[in-house]
């Protein structure tokens, strides 16, 4: 076996040596023999001239303990131990909160840049790990995963991030609760002093939490009277004590449904060259099994498409109200309404909007 053929092999032992773990006498020697391999293997290629060889001081870092809303940033070294240039053709995370880039994309032999890997907490709690990979034209070892961690335990925690709630009956009032916590021998003790409601009628309860090691405010959301069906937005303030942290923006969000659900009241056909046509679907179906439809019918007011109800096969009880746009539709907008009946009493009658543009053909 050639000394091309050995430094390859090398690599690879290198590289799959966790930074965790440390050397041995014996390791250390096999790591100093693997270095004078490589450098061979540089000079030389792998029976194809040179090539790049990708080599990082760590695959892992550990930021310790961190507060949420935090940007955490460290840097790896990236090494070209080849005996070509190195390319660096990407640096993507495998979550939306990490965000990796490389100082220098190509590398000359023997030099080296960093790869800034930036972590942002966001709203997390707790022990988190995540990755970016970087990718080289390393023929080895194209693909290289950089692992990231942190705990994020210290300051004022809340969990969720949100006054959310899920898909409610009119009539009902849903009531979302977030917690604020501390964590013991981390965080430090505080006080929820006001919350402010903006853009909702809303008033809030406060009472204290415990799961230990975390202790804290539970803060629960009431709406004055029920919500009205359809999308409920706002948002809240919450102040607090505590000198890191002392406010706390909070989306207060949510959908109120009657018992009739339609998946979509305002709907498209989108653009469409003429003579093409198009086709929508909107599932109607009870708020849950035990509202019955009935009969359902769908008639289109204005005549700009047409439109009929038949049973959906997906889903028990429900209908597809399938809206259909001619063939021979003229170049233009699209607007109409589309009726849509059902037997529930007092939510009889239901109105989805359609909108779009037919195009003329290009010559």
């Amino acid at each position: 076996m050639n000394v091309c053929r050995w430094g390859a092999l090398a690599h690879s032992f290198v590289t799959a040596q966790s930074p965790r773990r440390p050397a041995s006498g014996s390791g250390r020697i096999v790591r100093a023999a693997a270095a004078v391999v490589l450098g061979a293997l540089a000079a030389c290629g792998e029976g194809s001239g040179p090539v790049p060889i990708a080599s990082y001081d760590r695959t892992r870092h550990d930021f310790g303990v961190a507060t949420q809303q935090a940007d955490l940033v460290t840097e790896f070294l990236l090494t070209n131990r080849g005996g070509a240039p190195l390319r660096v053709t990407g640096v993507h995370g495998n979550c939306g909160c990490l965000v990796g880039t490389a100082k220098a994309t190509t590398i000359a032999p023997g030099a080296s840049t960093n790869v800034v890997v930036t972590f942002r907490t966001h709203a997390m709690a707790g022990p988190q790990t995540k990755w970016v990979r970087v990718t080289t034209d390393d023929p080895a070892h194209p693909h290289v995963p950089l692992e990231v961690s942190v705990d994020i335990s210290a300051g004022v925690l809340i969990e969720p991030a949100n006054f959310y709630f899920p898909l409610s009956l009119v009539g009902s009032s849903p009531s979302p609760s977030v917690v604020l916590t501390w964590k013991e021998g981390v965080g430090t003790p505080f006080q929820v002093t006001r919350i402010e409601g903006i853009d909702v009628d809303a008033e809030f309860e406060t009472k204290p939490y415990e799961a230990p090691p975390f202790r804290g405010w539970e803060i629960a959301l009431r709406f004055r009277k029920p919500p009205g069906i359809g999308t409920v937005s706002g948002h809240a303030k919450i102040h607090t004590d505590a000198p890191d942290r002392p406010s706390i923006d909070v989306l207060v969000g949510g959908a109120i449904s009657g018992r009739v659900w339609l998946t979509q009241r305002e709907a498209s056909v989108g653009a469409v060259a003429k003579g093409k046509g198009a086709v929508v679907h909107v599932l109607v179906r009870g708020f849950d099994s035990t509202v019955d439809l009935g009969d359902v019918t769908a008639t289109a007011e204005r005549g700009h498409v047409t439109a009929k109800a038949v049973r959906a096969p997906e889903a028990k009880g429900a209908w597809n109200v399938e809206i259909r746009l001619p063939d021979d539709a003229p170049v233009g907008t699209v607007d109409d309404r589309i009726r849509v009946t059902t037997e529930v009493r007092g939510e009889e009658t239901h109105w989805i909007s359609v909108g779009g543009l037919v195009l003329q053909k290009a010559p």
